[in-house]
């Protein structure tokens, strides 16, 4: 009669019988499972691929909804196009990434983040609004009160990156800690797709409000009502020379963009009884002619003014105005 085997004898039989082989064994084990030392460069790589990424979803995402709002409005998108704007994003959020990531110290790499950050948003913003009407409009009046206001928006920046980046630093250094394990792991996965949801939510926030909308629609509709007469006197009425609209059969054609006027100065020259929650709308056209128009809340009818925005004159008394809704 055969006995079965007791558990503890197969537990037995299964070990090396040699006690080096299983020394060795163990010791082979265990650097199996430990990470690999990590690289200096693989820190870097991941900064700049995250930050990358997170320059393309805002980049994206900012430039592209008020289009898709908006779809048939020519909408403009400052300083150069979607497709540039988004690379621009791109390269930007890398550079960021790299800056936030390559000192060893995450505190450095904090710092160092938050000021790269801080430089890549003022030139953006800076090219944005150097290239755009608004920028035409108001550069008299941007360097005078820049030395004033711009400390401010400094340290206002910096406030506001420094919590970003730290989100950031900790990720990449998330990501050197377990390069040993799968990229498609949830323990890599997780904290990028909070920072990637979290820059998707920031580039909604440049989606124009509904009354900003629905002008940009009305006024694409009027300027292509008044390109398809060939008379002056069939123009709509806003569009005419009686409301200060200077030959606009002659000037307007069918290659324009429109944008939001923010011109306190502009939107008292078209009505000095403007409303608060008024809103301007800008249409630029070749050889940056103007077309401005100021939609109140409960008109149906805008008012309407052509420009040469170089040519914009300012005199002391506009000046005292922009200064006081300034300060």
């Amino acid at each position: 009669m055969t006995t079965q085997p007791s558990d503890q004898q197969e537990l037995h039989d299964a070990q090396p019988k040699d006690p080096t082989e299983f020394f060795r064994a163990l010791s082979q084990e265990k650097h199996k499972a430990a990470p690999q030392p990590i690289k200096d460069s693989y820190p870097r790589f991941a900064g700049m691929l995250l930050g990358a990424a997170l320059g393309f979803v805002y980049g994206l995402i900012s430039q592209g909804i008020n289009l898709v709002t908006m779809p048939g409005v020519p909408i403009a998108q400052y300083p150069f196009g979607l497709v540039v704007n988004c690379i621009i994003y791109i390269a930007g959020g890398a550079l960021v990434g790299f800056a936030c990531s390559y000192p060893k110290s995450s505190l450095n790499g904090v710092i160092l983040g938050s000021i790269t950050s801080m430089v890549v948003i003022l030139i953006q913003w800076w090219a944005a609004f150097a290239t755009s009407l608004s920028g035409l409009f108001q550069t008299d009046f941007f360097v005078a009160v820049a030395p004033v206001g711009l400390p401010f928006a400094l340290g206002l920046l910096f406030l506001i990156t420094v919590p970003l980046m730290l989100l950031l630093r900790w990720t990449i250094d998330i990501q050197s800690e377990l390069s040993y394990r799968s990229v498609r792991s949830w323990e890599r996965l997780r904290l990028p797709l909070v920072i990637l949801t979290l820059s998707a939510v920031a580039g909604t926030l440049t989606l124009y409000p509904g009354n900003v909308r629905q002008a940009m629609s009305d006024m694409h509709e009027l300027i292509q009502a008044g390109l398809s007469v060939s008379n002056a006197t069939d123009l709509p009425r806003p569009l005419r020379e009686e409301n200060e609209v200077i030959d606009f059969l002659a000037y307007a054609g069918s290659n324009y963009t429109l944008e939001r006027g923010l011109d306190a100065v502009l939107r008292n020259d078209l009505s000095v009884l403007a409303e608060a929650d008024s809103e301007v709308i800008l249409a630029r056209f070749d050889h940056d002619w103007t077309l401005a128009c100021l939609y109140e809340p409960d008109t149906s009818r805008p008012i309407c003014k052509s420009y040469v925005p170089s040519s914009f004159f300012r005199d002391e008394a506009w000046w005292s105005i922009e200064l006081s809704l300034a300060f």
